[in-house]
């Protein structure tokens, strides 16, 4: 689990909270925390579904003030001088308009209408006063955030014109105003329950945000919140949008780079060849970026784009894309274009000769001897004329003749019937129709064979770029990574950016640093070491394995890496910390915090032995470091409950928690401060 601190803090009055972000197309919940089962009112959330029941409600004019059952609900909007459209009362969230619309509807038909949109907890009202507080959200229904999401995602694919225009308004200049992002299309609705508990729920195109704080005010509270939560998942390109069977996934570059080498290059031995893969991957995701774009994400799990492994990369895989973390392959100012196949048979091809439009001076065709230390990958396939006819779109066969061949040996065109087609052309078409396991690669020999053709060739893939086998055959004959590149991708340069800037690693004695050599660099080995043996004092425990510390030289590629915001400061994975550049750090002051928070949570992470709530971890070492409430939503009450729980079961047995896990019915303790 990623745990980050940011240098800026969002503070939401201690408020404990709850959040959901859903993906909009598939329902998966991409993002969680907090009590997102927890049931309560929903308050003003829920009228977007009870303006569906009014249908076609008349406008009507706002008598400012509203008492129920003893309890004041009046108004706070803005008086427009008139009757307020449906539009309007939900925008401006009047309480007035909708408590006297629902008495034109039958008690029923409010109720029936919310269980539609999937809430399972709905009484049917009975007197007036039942009607009107439940059509403004404060009697007769018990939800959570998640249900909460489920229902505006079906109340987004509902696309009823006059909701949309009215969650819009309310998001434009209506109460979820701070809920905005520059361009972007959010719809939303605030809320605040008479639990005091405040509320945002809304969409854009390709997300569900519900924000739900233990107090405070829908608007000014969860409506900024929820802001944050769009701008992250949807606003930071860090973040890739990948399809995953029929679901998609929000993830980083690093972690998408490790799931392609694991799909694409598993079986690998040496590390040296894994490398050359991860920055391959790497360098293809960053060339071909928004791949899908129409269709609404940035890649498929398929080799279309690459081939994603369906479990967990394995160790060496991992390594691999550590150890070229941000390295991508350059040419000219720009991220190389990169492709690989299995096989070359002992040459690569030269792009343009396989896709004209793709020519470039550095992938052009090589030997690789390498490649046939595991022998050519001969093959053969025997395929009927008339299965080669089908396959063409032709009603009848045709004689089938190679033209010509590139200079590598491979076929380049070839004549069928009065029709003349690329060896490009030729294999989609066998591929498409027949299956894509008859022609290995283009380099083959043809000849007639019965009622059909004899097609005999070696090597398998178009060719271009790495061979994988080469790579691997490289790789166990002692060459590294860069020596892998430079002999399928001439002339380009790795790098973690367009100057060809590398790692440079400045231990210290107790950690491992990773920097670029930028300004500030330089004290963070020294640094480091003073605060691994700080939190070892102040915590207790022991840090038995050599930290890494990985300084990135731009805040826009520690957002690459590790997929968070540019107000995240530092992230940290296991032993492994990453963070922003030092001397952006150290201007804003907060160098030394950022990193003695990092490390008291590999000195926990290395402790743990029992797995733990994430409040609980992150309220831990808040507390132990002394450090303030970080930047996510719900820091500062994780650090006040564990601060309680210190103070009621004592430091010892809470810390003895990571070992057994923390008890049920203690995470209450003092969890709420009013």
């Amino acid at each position: 689990m990623v745990r980050w601190l940011a240098a800026l803090l969002v503070v939401v009055s201690g408020a404990q909270a709850a959040v959901v972000v859903l993906d909009r197309h598939t329902g998966k919940v991409l993002h969680r925390e907090g009590a997102v089962n927890s049931m309560g009112e929903p308050g003003s959330v829920i009228k977007p579904f009870v303006l569906l029941a009014l249908n076609q409600a008349p406008a009507l004019g706002c008598q400012r003030t509203l008492r129920l059952q003893g309890r004041n609900f009046n108004c706070a909007h803005p008086d427009v001088g008139r009757p307020l459209t449906p539009v309007e009362a939900l925008a401006y969230s009047c309480n007035q308009w909708f408590a006297r619309s629902a008495l034109r509807v039958a008690p029923r038909d409010i109720a029936s209408q919310l269980a539609r949109a999937g809430f399972s907890r709905v009484r049917i009202p009975g007197g007036t006063e039942e009607r009107q507080l439940q059509a403004i959200g404060q009697w007769g229904v018990s939800t959570s955030p998640l249900e909460i999401a489920r229902a505006y995602r079906w109340l987004a694919a509902l696309k009823d014109p006059v909701v949309e225009e009215a969650l819009r308004a309310a998001v434009t200049y209506g109460t979820a105003r701070l809920a905005a992002v520059g361009g972007m299309d959010v719809l939303g609705k605030t809320g605040t329950a008479g639990s005091g508990q405040a509320w945002f729920a809304g969409f854009t195109p390709d997300l569900v945000v519900v924000v739900r704080l233990e107090r405070g005010t829908g608007g000014s509270g969860a409506a900024p919140v929820a802001a944050q939560y769009f701008r992250r998942f949807a606003g930071n390109p860090a973040l890739l949008q990948v399809r995953e069977g029929n679901a998609r996934v929000a993830m980083t570059l690093e972690d998408y780079v490790a799931l392609a080498v694991a799909g694409e290059a598993s079986g690998f031995r040496s590390l040296e060849a894994l490398k050359a893969m991860a920055v391959a991957v790497r360098s293809f995701a960053r060339k071909n970026p928004g791949r899908h774009k129409s269709e609404g994400f940035d890649f498929c799990d398929s080799t279309h784009c690459q081939h994603l492994a369906g479990s967990e990369p394995s160790a060496s895989i991992r390594a691999a894309v550590e150890a070229t973390e941000a390295e991508t392959l350059w040419y000219d100012g720009s991220p190389a274009a990169v492709f690989y196949h299995r096989h070359c048979g002992g040459r690569t091809e030269t792009a343009g000769d396989v896709w004209p439009d793709s020519a470039r001076p550095y992938l052009r065709s090589v030997p690789d001897p390498f490649c046939l230390s595991n022998g050519s990958a001969s093959w053969q396939a025997r395929i009927p004329a008339s299965d080669i006819a089908k396959a063409l779109g032709s009603d009848s066969p045709s004689p089938l003749v190679v033209l010509d061949r590139t200079a590598s040996g491979r076929v380049r065109t070839l004549q069928a019937g009065p029709r003349r087609l690329s060896a490009e052309q030729f294999h989609v078409a066998i591929g498409r129709v027949l299956g894509w396991q008859l022609l290995k690669s283009s380099w083959y020999d043809l000849q007639p064979s019965g009622d059909g053709y004899l097609f005999s060739g070696k090597g398998g893939g178009h060719g271009v770029g790495l061979c994988q086998l080469g790579a691997a055959a490289r790789g166990e004959q002692g060459q590294d990574y860069r020596q892998i590149l430079a002999a399928y991708f001439p002339k380009t340069k790795v790098g973690i950016n367009a100057q060809g800037i590398t790692w440079e690693r400045r231990d210290g004695e107790r950690v491992e640093v990773f920097a670029t050599g930028a300004p500030g660099d330089e004290m963070i080995p020294a640094l480091a070491d003073d605060l691994v043996a700080a939190v070892e004092r102040v915590s207790g425990l022991s840090v038995t394995k050599r930290p890494r510390v990985v300084v990135y030289p731009a805040v826009r590629q520690f957002s690459d890496s590790t997929g968070e915001p540019g107000w995240v400061a530092g992230s940290t994975q296991g032993n492994r910390i990453r963070l922003q550049p030092a001397a952006t750090l150290n201007h804003r002051g907060v160098l030394r915090e950022v990193l003695l928070h990092e490390f008291m949570h590999v000195v926990l992470n290395e402790n743990t032995r029992h797995a733990v709530p994430e409040w609980f971890d992150e309220g831990l070492a808040l507390t132990l470091s002394g450090t303030s409430a970080g930047d996510r939503l719900g820091h500062r009450e994780a650090k006040a409950r564990v601060s309680s729980l210190i103070r009621q079961y004592g430091r010892e047995t809470v810390l003895g928690w990571l070992r057994t896990g923390v008890p049920e019915g203690a995470g209450h303790a003092g969890s709420r401060s009013r």
